[in-house]
């Protein structure tokens, strides 16, 4: 959760206290519990698109930390490294 009386919870008495300060924090009485991807691998693709909704990707970058850490704080390189099929075939285009 994030904001104010937000945080991540890596166990269930963590998910508890983070909820219950959440709770407190909140004007509607309601909080958002959502899967944590921190620490994934983030992969970014640079794509244009013309008037007529042509589109063509420029390059393909990766952020060398892990999701988590803030973007303005994190490596970049282009093109990335190369990946592993796993990681290619979510960002394919199927027909």
């Amino acid at each position: 959760m994030g904001g104010t009386g937000g945080g991540i919870a890596k166990s269930r008495e963590e998910l508890t206290a983070v909820a219950i300060r959440g709770l407190k924090h909140s004007l509607i009485g309601q909080i958002l519990v959502e899967r944590s991807v921190a620490g994934w691998k983030e992969i970014e693709y640079e794509v244009m698109r013309d008037a007529a909704d042509n589109c063509i990707t420029v390059c393909n970058m990766e952020n060398l930390d892990p999701v988590g850490v803030h973007t303005g704080d994190s490596i970049v390189v282009a093109p990335s490294r190369p990946l592993v099929t796993g990681n290619t075939r979510c960002c394919a285009v199927l027909p």
